[in-house]
């Protein structure tokens, strides 16, 4: 019945292989970096990382506005994006605002995270000159179609 006993409480790996050692890892020496040949520290590591706490989870909530956004003043010293090249200089923009809620009762509400995120409209000649640089006409880029994308991808090159 020992035996039986042990089999059940015997700690195994995804693919069903019996777990040597739990406590211990592989290094390089007595205090050195652990090795990547050590898988079952990996495969502990990987169900950690994405191991969920239910309690933790977070909710997103927000709202956006369409607007226009006006450069009031010269910037051009903090800044060289040409949407704030030049005083009354106007960009159409989209800005997010979000905030983080926790589930109730947590610890989450007295932390109060925030963001704010503005898309600006890209100029038209910024648009032109990264086709330039990519090797396309601007039909090209209207038109857009994967097929496209081998003229100018990456080649692999074999080692």
């Amino acid at each position: 019945m020992e035996n039986m006993k042990d089999k059940e409480s015997k700690l195994t790996r995804q693919t069903g292989a019996p777990v040597g050692d739990n406590q211990n890892v592989q290094t390089t020496g007595l205090r050195g970096p652990m090795l990547m040949q050590d898988a079952w520290f990996l495969e502990k590591m990987a169900n950690f990382d994405r191991e969920v706490i239910p309690e933790r989870k977070m909710h997103t909530k927000g709202s956006g506005a369409f607007g226009t956004f006006a450069v009031t003043h010269h910037i051009t010293k903090y800044i060289k994006a040409r949407i704030f090249s030049e005083v009354g200089k106007k960009t159409e923009l989209f800005s997010r605002f979000s905030t983080v809620a926790g589930e109730r009762g947590g610890a989450e509400k007295f932390i109060q995270i925030r963001q704010i995120r503005n898309c600006f409209k890209a100029d038209p000649e910024y648009g032109q000159g990264v086709a330039k640089a990519l090797g396309l006409t601007m039909d090209e880029v209207n038109n857009f179609d994967m097929s496209l994308y081998d003229k100018w991808a990456p080649k692999p090159t074999n080692r």
